[in-house]
């Protein structure tokens, strides 16, 4: 092998390592054992819950997590969701023995929090196919 080989060869060893990293400030799949990542997702959970005004809704799985950094962070959560005929108190108001979230069909839904720990902000978004 000639230098020149050698030399190509290694610069693309090297960058190729790189290339396969994310860009600075792009979306990138979130770690769900993080106390940040957890916290988002509880928050999205209870604000969602608290612009419905019939049943409560439980997380069934998280289907999908990401954590962006843009003037702050940016959590986008895909979920499952059901919704149990209990209110957000958990006590039941349609049917007493009726209060389990296996019995009810469960649809996604997209969350964002955004977050900017430094001014104590956090904002909320939902979209959901119920």
């Amino acid at each position: 092998m000639t230098m020149g080989w050698k030399i190509a060869v290694s610069l693309l060893v090297m960058t190729s390592g790189v290339l396969c990293q994310p860009m600075p400030g792009a979306p990138k799949d979130a770690n769900m054992n993080d106390r940040d990542v957890k916290d988002a997702l509880r928050y999205a959970v209870s604000e969602y819950n608290k612009e419905t005004n019939d049943y409560h809704r439980v997380l069934v799985n998280v289907v999908k997590a990401q954590e962006q950094v843009v003037a702050g962070t940016l959590y986008k959560f895909t979920v499952k969701m059901v919704k149990v005929p209990c209110d957000n108190r958990g006590e039941n108001t349609v049917n007493h023995h009726h209060c389990n979230p296996e019995d009810s069909k469960p649809y996604l839904c997209n969350f964002d929090v955004w977050t900017q720990p430094w001014l104590n902000k956090r904002s909320f978004k939902s979209a959901c196919e119920e």
